[in-house]
């Protein structure tokens, strides 16, 4: 048995010194594992990567689209309240704050100024005066619920307090 035994252990040293492939297959599949490991981590890592970079693009670029609208709201608003575009000076307010809103900056100037410029209005109440129309006169009541503006053409009266207009406006004829 024992000469068996030295047969089989001798035919397998020849067989492995004839096949040295044979004796390094275990070994293969191992590293391919952790070839294939690794390559699987560096993957991940770069799709991680791509991932947070692409999700920082958006938002910069989200950014800089509100940043460039709130300019753009700043300037027609400028504009407006230049009277070199048409539009109310309501108008001209809401865009001023959206454009803050957008875009809020250490920088508020333009609404600042706008309102340093604009101090002592109390309330803008829009009217149904259109140019060449302006308004000639402005009153308001002894209470101080109502005022009331006219031009050449009519009156019409407001609530002080909520700039809601009060009853409809009163035409006054053309002169004959």
């Amino acid at each position: 048995m024992e000469d068996t035994t030295e047969r089989q252990v001798a035919g397998e040293e020849q067989h492995a010194a004839e096949h040295p492939s044979a004796v390094a297959e275990p070994k293969r599949p191992r590293a391919l594992i952790a070839g294939l490991a690794v390559t699987v981590v560096i993957v991940l890592v770069a799709a991680v990567v791509g991932f947070v970079m692409a999700f920082q693009a958006k938002r910069e670029a989200n950014r800089n689209s509100r940043q460039a609208t709130s300019l753009r709201l700043v300037g027609e608003a400028q504009s407006i309240l230049a009277r070199s575009r048409p539009g109310t000076d309501i108008t001209a307010f809401q865009g001023l704050v959206t454009a803050q809103r957008l875009a809020p900056t250490p920088d508020d100037g333009p609404l600042r100024s706008v309102l340093e410029d604009n101090y002592r209005a109390l309330k803008i109440i829009e009217t149904s005066f259109q140019p060449p129309n302006g308004v000639t006169a402005v009153a308001f009541s002894r209470d101080g619920r109502r005022i009331v503006a006219g031009d050449d053409s009519g009156v019409a009266a407001w609530n002080a307090e909520t700039g809601q207009p009060v009853g409809e406006r009163d035409e006054v004829p053309p002169k004959p």
